[in-house]
């Protein structure tokens, strides 16, 4: 039954997206496609965040009509604003395929079985998946009363301060009955990973040959520890995605000033915010660098808002359930903010650094990553100059300055030892920032099309 719930997460995101997009190119591509899956899921726990804050419990029937409602809406808006209705279909049109279509189809069909095997090897997930994200879905569907429980009752050991996209996708996709409660993370995990794959190349084919596309989306789709990593079932495989949408968005407004693609950049910003701790971070360093590049191009849109403007209130319509979470539900963090302001500057010295840059070294040739790390060293020094360019310098600065940033925490950490955080934490930084650091290599490294591909 919870197909059902993908089925109207896809169209609530497919039709939000055909709104934003209208008649531009981006309307036809498979990156529509491929957006929708994502948008439509992350619109629907959105939903659903709002029905548990007014209500503070789970109420299958109200969040399944609120999604149908929403549904409904953004298809009479699409109806009312598209004078042609078979144009709404365009996407879904199937053209002649060429042998290079039937070999990504054939890499993609190996990537999903791939996947489902892998996940299958931990089927309930790593530790925190039971431990933190899987219990807390659970604690939505079963409490009677579940922001309580979560944000006051539950060890700390659960992050209650971590905000609640994915619980609460798995959450709505438990609406339509409670029977695959463990199955649901399972497979939400499989589409999550899949979906970072299919950015990878949808993406990637917008800028560079196809070819180089497939072969970025192989390295990245079949790398074993990628694999295991992203089938954890925990939320880093949403930090994943985000920032590597968020690349996709930077450059094709680097291509030309779009409305709609700042729209789109402004909601995923928003959406990456309630992933993880680590995702408000990540948003507010990637708005820097998008209004830098955006108020660059002020003179050069055509809309009747700057594209800044638009950029700026999506992403504050978009961010909404995380102030709200942050500021009048979660407890305060209690990892970082209390190393900085009580002894953790204290504890900065050089013989600590040396340790971090060390830990920063070895993960780097650590066996697990197959040398994949060492691939892109080697990328990035063979053409170095040109990830330095005025057009590339921004997203390796926002690359260089997140480092400085989980450098410096690992500095003043005083709430545990560095030989146990560092060997447990910087695998998942490496994993959630390997498809976007990949991307911006292969993008930078390979000719650029003459114009943008339409996918």
């Amino acid at each position: 039954m919870f197909i059902i719930a993908h089925l109207i997460s896809f169209l609530l995101g497919y039709f939000s997206l055909s709104l934003i997009f209208k008649e531009t190119r981006y309307y036809q591509s498979l990156l529509h496609l491929s957006l929708s899956i994502i948008t439509g899921l992350c619109l629907s726990a959105y939903l659903t965040f709002f029905v548990f804050l007014l209500f503070n419990k789970f109420y299958a029937w109200l969040i399944v009509g609120l999604n149908l409602l929403s549904l409904l809406g953004v298809i009479l808006l699409n109806l009312k604003t598209n004078k042609n209705i078979r144009t709404l279909l365009n996407p879904f049109r199937i053209h002649k395929l060429s042998f290079f279509s039937y070999s990504v189809i054939c890499a993609f069909t190996l990537l999903i079985a791939l996947y489902y095997y892998v996940a299958s090897v931990h089927p309930h997930g790593e530790w925190d998946a039971w431990a933190m994200w899987n219990m807390k879905m659970k604690f939505l569907l079963l409490s009677s009363a579940p922001l309580d429980d979560i944000l006051t009752n539950l060890s700390w050991h659960t992050h209650p301060d971590y905000p609640l996209l994915l619980p609460l996708i798995n959450v709505w996709l438990n609406s339509f009955s409670h029977t695959h409660m463990l199955y649901v993370p399972f497979i939400t995990c499989i589409l999550l990973t899949v979906s970072c794959a299919m950015f990878m190349y949808t993406g990637l084919s917008l800028f560079i040959k196809k070819g180089y596309a497939l072969l970025a989306t192989l390295i990245l789709g079949f790398h074993p520890y990628f694999a295991f990593s992203a089938t954890q079932q925990y939320a880093d495989i949403l930090i994943a995605l985000f920032v590597l949408i968020s690349l996709i968005c930077f450059y094709l407004l680097d291509k030309e000033s779009n409305p709609a693609i700042s729209i789109l950049a402004g909601l995923n910003l928003g959406f990456l915010t309630f992933a993880k701790n680590e995702g408000i971070v990540f948003a507010a360093l990637l708005s820097v660098i998008f209004l830098i590049r955006l108020w660059q191009q002020r003179n050069k849109q055509k809309s009747n808002l700057p594209c800044y403007v638009l950029f700026l209130i999506t992403l504050l319509i978009a961010c909404l359930p995380t102030i709200i979470f942050k500021l009048f539900l979660a407890p305060p963090n209690s990892d970082i903010l209390p190393n900085i302001s009580q002894t953790g500057l204290q504890m900065i010295n050089v013989n600590r650094l040396a340790v971090i840059f060390d830990y920063l070294g070895k993960e780097i040739i650590h066996k697990k990553w197959c040398y994949i790390w060492m691939l892109i060293l080697i990328m990035v020094i063979t053409k170095l100059f040109k990830f330095l360019k005025k057009e590339t310098l921004w997203v390796t600065l926002f690359f260089l300055s997140y480092f400085i940033i989980i450098i410096f925490i690992y500095l003043v950490s005083t709430q545990t030892r560095l030989n146990w955080w560092i060997p447990y934490s910087l695998p998942r930084i490496y994993f959630y920032l390997l498809p976007a650091i990949l991307f911006h290599v292969f993008y930078v490294y390979w000719p650029q099309n003459k114009k943008i591909e339409n996918t």
